[in-house]
């Protein structure tokens, strides 16, 4: 007997039907990425009419997958596609409501400073509801209250995909969004959020820690990956030849330590237009503005340092209740002499008829074959 149904809404939330019977579902929670849902379906005819919509106009096909523990998290069905193999079925793909910021760019030079909060809501108020254009507003979509996260953040952009430069700011800061669903009000909340130190390094919130040791996993793996890091970047901004701006990030790196990167950030000028009005940056805020991009560009070159471990479901600390996704940790394995303070960085779920699993991952994302597509691209 599976536990959780999965309830189909429009994107007008208006629940359309139940799935209480499935093959398979996979829930891969990320904190600083698009969630996704991977969900597969006996391919009938109801499953068919639910799933598989064609009716010319996106508004109306659009569909949204929540689960009926997490009512107010959804997950936009993106790619459904039936298959006729040993048996017939439909395999969904969905991705959480964030994925709204990616319909969206950042058009022209567009610049935020204060609580980081303030700065992510800032860039989707911008390109997603008090837009230059009636065209652009994503509709129903408002920002929710914040949460009191104290880092103060000074960004531009120029001509971004919107949800690359959230998530390249959210990562930098260590603090996530989500867009929720309003079902009273009817309304997709843009919301921020920041995980809790529940590790050993602090003295305030239960200590919550994974070791063999504490019965509480059931295998783990260790990786530590310094092929792609970069220690120092040298960001070109605006001007020609020798005159162009160019600064160095990391600088204090030296010999075997040092591994450089360029950056081209021509895109950030000291002089731009906002609506019909020139802005102009004094040189000591566009130096700081070059060294942010830096800063930011640099997440994507990182040493990544994970565990991952598929937890025991019965131990002493349950998800969700005792530690959430974006939390830090402890983790331990007394064999190697490892112990690591680390954030949970994706919570992976996996639901079908052998049962239940849960895998935690902890540290630096380990890079998915997309998004080193899209740091060669960048």
């Amino acid at each position: 007997m599976q536990d959780i149904e999965l309830y189909i809404y429009d994107i007008n939330f208006n629940r359309l039907a139940i799935i209480d019977v499935y093959e398979e579902v996979e829930f891969q929670t990320k904190y600083y990425g698009h969630s996704i849902c991977y969900l597969t379906v006996e391919g009938n005819k109801k499953n068919a009419d639910l799933l598989l919509v064609n009716e010319g106009e996106l508004r109306n096909e659009l569909r949204i997958l929540v689960r009926s523990d997490d009512p107010n998290r959804g997950y936009i069905i993106e790619t459904a596609q039936f298959e006729d193999k040993e048996k017939t079925v439909i395999e969904v793909i969905a991705y959480s409501l964030s994925i709204m910021t990616s319909w969206r760019w950042i058009i022209g030079q567009q610049r935020f400073q204060g609580k980081i909060e303030d700065v992510l809501k800032g860039f989707v108020r911008t390109n997603c509801i008090n837009t230059s254009s009636p065209t652009r507003i994503i509709p129903n979509l408002v920002l929710g209250v914040n949460e009191g996260i104290n880092i103060l953040a000074d960004e531009s952009y120029t001509h971004k995909e919107l949800d690359i430069a959230l998530w390249e700011m959210c990562e930098k800061n260590e603090v996530s969004f989500e867009i929720l669903m309003n079902h009273d009000a009817k309304k997709y909340v843009f919301s921020t959020y920041k995980g809790v130190n529940r590790s050993t390094e602090q003295p305030v919130n239960p200590h919550v820690i994974f070791a063999k040791e504490f019965e509480n996993i059931i295998s783990q793996s260790y990786t530590d990956d310094k092929s792609n890091f970069k220690s120092t970047a040298y960001v070109a901004g605006e001007g020609e030849d020798i005159d162009r701006t160019i600064i160095e990030v990391g600088k204090t790196f030296s010999g075997f330590d040092r591994r450089e990167v360029f950056f081209d950030a021509r895109d950030l000028q000291s002089e731009y237009k906002e609506d019909d009005t020139t802005i102009t940056i004094p040189q000591n805020e566009y130096i700081a503005l070059l060294q942010e991009r830096g800063n930011n560009r640099k997440q994507d070159y990182q040493r990544i340092r994970t565990f991952e471990s598929e937890a025991n479901l019965y131990s002493q600390f349950k998800l969700n209740v005792d530690y959430f996704l974006g939390d830090i940790v402890t983790n331990r394995n007394d064999e190697l002499g490892i112990v690591m303070h680390q954030r949970i960085v994706a919570v992976n779920e996996k639901l079908n008829r052998e049962g239940y699993t849960l895998n935690l991952e902890y540290g630096t994302a380990i890079p998915t074959l997309l998004d080193k597509i899209k740091r060669e691209v960048k």
